[in-house]
């Protein structure tokens, strides 16, 4: 109901103060339905009904059919949870009014999950896997209409989003890909002449080439870009973040990043962490096994027996939601955007001549995970695929990245 959307947006809940990740899930209307997941979450065990004990009962005994069935059941689930929200989400966007607020809900969202940057995080205070997961989702699928094969809409994506810490979010604390904080400091400082001409240079490149796109002739688009910039005659760090206008195509492609980041390959990191030590108790279990055959009842070797139990129930909750082709195939195409947009910044033309050295300095100032987030996708689906899972996506998904 369209009358509804301003009361939506306007009420306390929609972003509401909060001191850590966790307070933000449970305080915000949205998080009421992003914390919904079959993944591992540390207050899963008073959760009911319990999706352990619902799909994956006695899991030492339950056939791969019957787990294959229970991950179908939740996919959909999940499937369903992300068309519904990014529904809402394209309404309320759709709205000029509203837009602002609802950007500035996700950012407020994307900003709760830094928490969950830490190697090791408090998941008491910080959000939870699935908030995380179902938020990187819901990103995605705002992403998707400009994920296009040609990435027609990556003259959108404006470095200075990222060089000047745009909705607040923490780029600046990011480690780069070869930028040192003296000269982040050096590059960017409004005193050093130099420098913000050059930034202010390779930006007005980049509207040019965007407003020619869009039909302007050469005349035109260099009049438009004159106008921009009466009156404010700097870089992309002299205008405050807070108050420069970016795209929606710009916010959703950086807040999309930090979500994967702080979402996806955070759960697959953590995922891999625990599946090798899931894989030590086994062998473990394996020899105790071996050596009290014929022996009375051991209370170790039980225990171990349950923990394992535990361990597989847990192993089948994160391969519910992290093996969703859905989600794994918008994350592909994300990072082929990445990478086609990242190959720009680095000088590069698409025609397989060597990038310049030294890169630009804009190149240097992105921040690493750029770069190994997607190597981390391309490894771990490449390993489930290798395995014979995720056929669906088909190989050309991976084969596009060697373009």
């Amino acid at each position: 109901m369209p009358e509804l959307a301003p009361l939506l947006t306007a009420n306390a809940a929609w972003s509401p103060p909060y001191r850590n990740g966790r307070e933000l899930e449970l305080k915000s209307i949205v998080g009421a339905f992003l914390r919904l997941s079959p993944l591992p979450d540390f207050w899963m065990v008073s959760a009911q009904p319990s999706v352990t004990e619902s799909c994956y009962p006695s899991p030492s005994t339950l056939s791969q059919r019957d787990a294959n069935a229970a991950h179908a059941q939740l996919r959909n689930i999940i499937g369903m949870l992300h068309a519904g929200l990014n529904e809402l989400l394209r309404g309320l966007l759709k709205k000029k009014e509203l837009r602002a607020r609802t950007v500035g809900m996700l950012a407020e969202c994307v900003k709760a999950c830094h928490g969950r940057s830490k190697m090791r995080f408090n998941e008491m205070q910080e959000a939870s896997h699935g908030f995380a997961f179902n938020l990187a989702g819901v990103l995605l699928l705002l992403c998707e209409p400009f994920l296009d094969a040609s990435h027609s809409k990556r003259d959108r994506l404006d470095v200075s989003y990222v060089l000047g810490d745009a909705r607040g979010l923490p780029f600046s604390k990011l480690t780069r890909l070869a930028a040192s904080t003296d000269e982040m400091a050096s590059w960017v400082d409004v005193r050093n002449l130099d420098h913000q001409e050059k930034f202010k240079a390779q930006q007005e490149e980049r509207e040019r080439r965007e407003l020619e796109a869009q039909g302007l002739s050469a005349e035109e688009a260099a009049a438009v870009i004159a106008a921009r910039a009466s009156g404010d005659g700097a870089g992309p760090s002299t205008q405050p973040a807070a108050e420069k206008e970016y795209s929606f195509i710009c916010e959703c492609f950086f807040l999309t990043a930090e979500a994967l980041h702080l979402g996806l390959i955070k759960i697959i990191s953590m995922y891999n962490e625990e599946m090798k030590e899931a894989h030590r108790r086994r062998r473990e279990m394996e020899a105790a096994q071996a050596r009290q055959e014929g022996a009375p009842p051991d209370a170790r070797l039980e225990a171990l027996k349950a923990q394992c139990d535990r361990d597989m129930q847990r192993r089948l909750c994160f391969e519910a939601a992290l093996l969703t082709p859905d989600v794994l195939s918008r994350a592909l195409a994300f990072y082929r955007l990445m990478a086609t947009w990242l190959q720009g910044l680095a000088g590069g033309k698409g025609d397989g001549e060597p990038l310049p050295v030294p890169p630009p300095n804009e190149y240097r100032a992105m921040p690493e995970h750029f770069v190994e987030d997607m190597a981390e996708v391309l490894i771990f689906v490449g390993q489930l695929m290798s395995y014979g899972w995720l056929r669906e996506l088909g190989s050309e998904r991976l084969g596009d990245f060697m373009e």
